[in-house]
């Protein structure tokens, strides 16, 4: 299984904080969580920042990497302020 942790404003904002699913694309991945949680609205991952096994993953090729039995996922948003 695959361990997709929520940080900061997603985890507030839709009450989850870590789902496991089956290993695959990340895009296929993507889909079943947007159905299992139809609340959850596809921008907020457009502005998140990804991390697989603490490696942050580039916004551009972040749903066509494949997840492997055993990686931690962890989904954030950086926070500022001033």
């Amino acid at each position: 299984m695959v361990k997709i942790t929520f940080l900061n404003l997603l985890r507030s904002k839709y009450g989850i904080e870590t789902l496991l699913v089956e290993p695959g694309k990340m895009e296929v991945i993507f889909k079943t969580l947007l159905s299992k949680h139809p609340e959850i609205e596809p921008k907020d991952f457009q502005d998140s920042v990804m991390f697989v096994n603490q490696k942050r993953i580039p916004h551009a090729t972040r749903f066509d990497i494949t997840l492997q039995d055993g990686d931690d996922v962890v989904f954030t948003h950086f926070l500022g302020g001033g």
